[in-house]
């Protein structure tokens, strides 16, 4: 399945770093790096901290908790509508601060864990591209290395 991938792609623009690589170039300002709107999957990814994934999902439920369901109870207990739109604000405000704390989470521990890394890399959550344009992936032997760690956890779930 991976040798088809790598098979597939266009060689020209495609750059093969290795993890110390890959923190070298970024924090030279080598890299630019792509977040997918779908960053949330990168929550079940078997190489993040659970206290990381349970510390997004904690405030994900209090911030629709307070733009939902807050609310109608102020709603029904005829509150002045100052507290319904206070609550509703701070929902979103608290929504857009546990996006941009997952965006940096998951920034931190592509440049601290190699594995994370590669997944982040191979499943499209984020694409990293240098300063000529050219795709940034994770060699092949890695890749099959973190794809067999990642079908073995599964299997063992």
């Amino acid at each position: 399945m991976l040798k088809s991938f790598y098979k597939n792609m266009n060689e020209e623009n495609i750059k093969y770093l290795s993890h110390e690589e890959f923190v070298n170039e970024y924090k030279n300002g080598n890299l630019r790096l792509l977040i997918n709107k779908r960053l949330e999957h990168a929550l079940y990814s078997p190489f993040l901290d659970r206290f990381e994934v349970l510390a997004y999902v904690f405030w994900d439920y209090i911030s629709i908790a307070l733009v939902f369901i807050v609310p109608i109870i102020l709603l029904f207990l005829k509150k002045s509508w100052i507290y319904i739109l206070g609550s509703f604000f701070m929902g979103i405000i608290i929504y857009k601060t546990n996006r941009k704390s997952l965006e940096d989470c998951v920034l931190e521990n592509m440049l601290r864990k190699e594995k994370f890394w590669g997944e982040m890399l191979l499943a499209g959550i984020i694409l990293a591209k240098d300063n000529t344009n050219n795709k940034i992936l994770p060699p092949q032997e890695l890749s099959q290395k973190i794809l067999n760690e990642i079908l073995s956890k599964n299997k063992n779930k």
